[in-house]
């Protein structure tokens, strides 16, 4: 049973992916789960041809008889605030044996907040009102005729440290001197802890300059739902020596031709070297780098507003993936 999640909420989506086999993309999943900050989906999803299941938290009125107008069955939209996982995980396997597609009204009432957009049957004079499409980000749309090299650094999945690694490799290649810039399409305000004013005045949030350098670092967030859309580019995946992550990886690898893995020692109890060496021996097109559990150090770099690739444990790390985008590795 694969499923995709709608929602904000990045503590949400962990808890799902811990639980679920959740899909990178919704075309890839057997069911939709849709939160309730992600309400505006719902007008394209529920002329869709998968089933959906809508979730509240109990606290906003009249958000459910919205859903059911537009279309999600009445028992498909549940209050997440009164469900045990058992109890959700059950529903969602019977969903998955026998699904009830969306079915919305016809009309709406004021407020449903269903964006339109007019088009013109030109053959007569009748107007015909669609669905509008989803806008792609203008970032996305500058860098598809970028002629430079692009770095996509992106974790496993929520928490695991890539941002931690894009910091410190932009500050690595820019203290070198190389032209380089650091873009988020979220703001990152770990940034800050590690990088100076000098260094920040590079750094980029949900817009790209006019002017760029011939290298551009993205920290792309796992669930970016950008990601096929976007130019090829140099990947870099950040996990943590775990099982679940070990899947994880097992399951992006298909969507990445090429790169490097690094996996993230962030606790003491993820120093297994057996998991790591499970990922080593699992694939061939990929380079491992191991960043060493150092909580002390990473405690002095926040406190100190030192970058990563400076703390001597981890010199080496970064210096290995410099050479790996070098070398051509990639």
């Amino acid at each position: 049973m694969k499923i995709y999640v709608f929602t904000q909420q990045e503590n949400l989506k962990n808890r799902f992916a811990a639980r679920l086999l959740v899909q990178e993309r919704p075309e890839d999943a057997d069911l939709i789960l849709v939160y309730e900050d992600a309400f505006d989906m719902l007008e394209d999803l529920s002329f869709g041809d998968k089933p959906i299941v809508f979730l509240h938290s109990g606290k906003t009125a009249g958000i459910p008889d919205k859903a059911y107008r537009f279309g999600i069955p009445e028992n498909y939209i549940l209050d997440a605030s009164t469900l045990r996982f058992s109890q959700f995980k059950e529903f969602l396997q019977n969903v998955f044996e026998a699904p009830v597609l969306p079915d919305p009204y016809l009309l709406l009432e004021d407020g449903d907040e269903f964006i339109l957009k007019e088009y013109t049957d030109t053959t007569d004079t009748n107007t015909v009102y669609v669905p509008q499409p989803p806008q792609k980000p203008e970032w996305v749309r500058v860098l598809q005729d970028y002629p430079g090299t692009i770095v996509y650094v992106t974790g496993l999945h929520g928490g695991v440290g890539a941002s931690t690694i894009a910091a410190g490799l932009y500050h690595h290649i820019s203290v070198e001197g190389t032209p380089v810039l650091l873009f988020s399409p979220k703001a990152q305000p770990i940034y800050e802890f590690y990088l100076n004013d000098e260094a920040m005045s590079n750094v980029y949030t949900d817009h790209l300059p006019d002017d760029l350098p011939s290298l551009i670092i993205v920290d792309l967030p796992y669930d970016d739902e950008n990601r096929m859309d976007l130019p090829k580019g140099m990947n870099i995946l950040v996990g943590e020596p775990t099982f679940y992550d070990l899947k994880l990886f097992q399951n992006k690898q298909e969507q990445f031709e090429r790169g490097s893995l690094v996996i993230n020692k962030t606790r003491e109890d993820l120093s297994s070297t057996g998991i790591t060496r499970f990922f080593k021996n699992i694939q061939t097109t990929f380079r491992t780098v191991e960043i060493p559990n150092a909580p002390e150090d990473m405690d002095r770099a926040l406190k100190e507003k030192i970058s990563p690739d400076q703390l001597p444990l981890f010199v080496d790390a970064y210096v290995e993936l410099i050479d790996q985008l070098i070398t051509g590795v990639y």
